[in-house]
């Protein structure tokens, strides 16, 4: 990109091939900051004392105050007016100051000669108001310390965008590297952000000396892709969730805003201003591209891509209000298609195992990559003993973090014991679930959970006596015992929704036949006698009592 390709001569002479290029170029170098502005707005909008409710009044508000201040601000101010007012094809803070030193004797340097009125690109083609002197230009000219103050402001402007060229990428690389706290942990969580934050950085600045063309080649497609996928994404959160999010781009819900947020709303303003980081590039970078470049760029891409990832990030968050990280760009990313995909509900993988991962639950994942939210790895056995306690029936641990919501379950009877009916055994499962959350919290084991760490979930005043009723719902009590943490609190509710929404069994199915070439003995002994008293046995679905419409089989073939 040659630095003259500003020039107003030379612009006339441009094909719409280059202006396409220096609008695919522009995306990389101009609109980088401007474009990653949905990962913190919202979440430093409402990081002041501003909740976000069930009324969607907020949400709906600051969505209103975007879509304007995206409209009026870089829409109107630069791209229809600002960018008009270029020195021969420079823009910048430089670039007004020397038009206005060209139009008014303002210059503090005592250097200007008739002769430089000669220089073709003196004097602009379409400066009209040449022509007769407004009050404006006599008045700057007539005050001499208005040359004084008028040269400090432009100063104070250059300063203002080299802290800006600092500041901002620093605000866009963390947004975007702060996404890892929803893939890693805590404790990793402070130790990765920061230093990745700071790497990225430091490549970053190190790669301007290359020049403005090869920052602009590395990273448009990078612009362009992300672009597309927040409007996409946008595009599926309206549809999907509040379709009716348009609504809220009237400016009636700005005013509902800071009525009903009051002073507190007033100072979210700071947060609602990110959404314009950077747009002041559009006219520092001028030199670099060309006028049509730059607005194509904005108008036919950069502006509907990010209007309509900001009303998809509203349309999300109008439906949802409790969520861990309620006010985050990622949660309104949806679940992957691909790979292994978490659905509602609780799944009860029963197993003879007291500790591992059971076969039949591999073949179930390979086969049909998705699993149930909350997992619970099932053990029904019997111990050598007539009767077993009902506060020691239910052994209960934790199998992996805590954010995975899978536990183990080892249930015990003894030889005389009557098994409960499934409504009945459903609901003490899932209560014994909730009681050891709420114990491994108050005892502070989920800091560091152990697979095999199992603890005995019961109380003395049980009994073992179906309870009454056939649909039984828990709730997460809001004064309890003891303080429950937010993360306690969390897993609860997801414990209760996935109880609400179903439980289902996974069994396993085995099919066992000898392998080719065993003798006729072995073939006899597993093809004909083992699997005639597998078909007439009772199965384990039938002592569990599972009714057909909770369960799942898994076929697994064994060859011996």
């Amino acid at each position: 990109m040659d630095p003259e390709i500003g020039n107003l001569s030379f612009r006339k002479k441009e094909s719409w091939k280059s202006i396409l290029l220096l609008a695919y170029q522009s995306l990389g170098v101009v609109y980088g900051d401007l474009s990653i502005s949905p990962l913190y707005v919202y979440k430093s909008t409402f990081a002041e004392d501003i909740t976000h409710s069930e009324t969607n009044e907020e949400i709906f508000g600051v969505l209103s105050f975007v879509f304007w201040t995206l409209t009026l601000v870089p829409l109107f101010k630069y791209v229809f007016i600002v960018l008009r007012a270029d020195d021969n094809g420079e823009g910048g803070t430089f670039a007004l100051y020397s038009l206005i030193c060209r139009h008014a004797n303002v210059s503090l340097l005592p250097n200007r000669q008739v002769a430089d009125e000669e220089l073709s690109t003196y004097v602009l083609e379409n400066a009209r108001e040449a022509k007769n002197k407004s009050r404006t230009q006599n008045w700057l000219e007539k005050h001499k310390n208005l040359h004084v103050v008028l040269l400090i402001v432009v100063m104070l402007g250059t300063c203002m965008v080299i802290g800006d060229g600092v500041l901002t990428p620093a605000i866009s690389v963390f947004s975007a590297v702060s996404g890892l706290e929803f893939s890693v942990s805590k404790d990793h969580r402070e130790y990765a952000v920061v230093p990745i934050t700071c790497f990225v950085l430091l490549c970053l600045f190190a790669l301007q000396h290359f020049g403005t063309h090869r920052v602009g080649f590395l990273f448009a497609p990078i612009i362009l892709t992300w672009l597309l996928c927040i409007s996409a994404l946008g595009i599926y959160n309206i549809i999907h969730w509040n379709p009716h999010v348009y609504q809220a781009l009237s400016p009636y819900y700005m005013f509902k805003f800071l009525k009903k947020t009051r002073k507190g709303g007033w100072m979210s303003l700071g947060g609602i201003l990110l959404c314009i980081t950077g747009s002041e590039a559009m006219f520092a970078d001028l030199g670099h591209f060309s006028y049509t470049a730059i607005q194509i760029a904005f108008t036919l891409l950069v502006y509907p891509a990010l209007i309509l990832a900001y009303m998809g990030q509203a349309a999300y968050l109008s439906q949802h209000h409790n969520t861990s990280y309620q006010i985050s760009f990622y949660v309104s990313v949806p679940a992957p298609n691909l790979g292994i995909v978490r659905v509602p509900g609780v799944g009860l993988v029963y197993s003879d195992l007291v500790s591992g991962i059971p076969s039949n639950f591999f073949r179930f994942v390979t086969t049909l990559p998705a699993f149930h939210r909350i997992l619970v790895f099932l053990c029904v056995k019997s111990v050598p003993v007539p009767f077993v306690p009902p506060a020691e029936r239910y052994l209960v641990g934790r199998v992996g973090p805590p954010s995975h919501r899978s536990y183990r379950c080892i249930v015990r009877y003894g030889y005389r014991d009557v098994h409960q009916d499934i409504d009945s055994f459903e609901s003490e499962l899932v209560s014994r679930l909730s009681d050891f959350i709420k114990l491994e919290s108050a005892y502070q084991c989920a800091s560091n959970p152990k697979e095999d760490g199992l603890a005995v979930i019961g109380s003395n005043d049980e009994s073992i006596g179906p309870i009454n009723g056939k649909k039984v719902r828990f709730l997460v009590e809001e004064n309890d015992s003891f303080e429950v943490a937010k993360g306690v609190r969390d897993e609860l509710e997801d414990l209760m929704e996935a109880r609400e929404a179903g439980i289902a069994f996974i069994l396993g199915h085995s099919h066992v036949k000898a392998k080719a070439g065993s003798s006729m003995l072995k073939k006899v002994a597993i093809d004909f006698v083992y699997n005639f008293l597998r078909r007439n046995c009772r199965g384990p679905d039938v002592a569990l009592r599972v009714p057909p419409a909770s369960l799942l089989e898994v076929g697994m073939v064994y060859v011996l």
